[in-house]
């Protein structure tokens, strides 16, 4: 798939969403971005736009972030009952060991609602999101 082709997009200050097809939504969050319960609140009111209101799977992008994930923000991405209602399954992609960590803490101490797995590239994460449209499904 080619990310690169311009589509349906919005622009937050912490990050820039695109809608790369009926199923799959990309948020990649820019570098420096410390995510705070505001910023969360924006990403998911993003999400659910670009989603039309229906259930849609997260391609988050983090590579080369550079910030930091407030744990007020984790646990709302974790555990708000609506932005879970929409959000079947999220790929979490990371390049380098402290996002890692980061990815790895919000799953295990936020422990969220929507399935989440950390991948390294977007391809593999594309993939297994992929097996995931099933959850879609009413």
């Amino acid at each position: 798939m080619d990310l690169d082709v311009p589509k349906e997009s919005r622009e937050l200050d912490c990050a820039t969403l695109w809608k790369l097809n009926n199923e799959v939504i990309l948020v990649r969050y820019k570098d420096g971005a410390n995510l705070e319960l505001e910023d969360a609140v924006a990403v998911r009111d993003a999400f659910i736009e670009l989603a039309g209101g229906r259930k849609f799977l997260g391609l988050v992008d983090a590579r080369n972030m550079g910030g930091t994930l407030g744990r007020k923000a984790s646990d709302y991405f974790a555990k708000n009952e609506k932005f879970n209602a929409h959000m079947m399954a999220q790929a979490l992609v990371v390049n380098n060991l402290a996002l890692t960590l980061i990815a790895r803490f919000y799953i295990m101490m936020s422990n969220p609602i929507s399935e989440p797995k950390i991948f390294n590239n977007l391809e593999e994460a594309l993939d297994w999101l992929e097996t995931k449209k099933h959850l879609l499904e009413d």
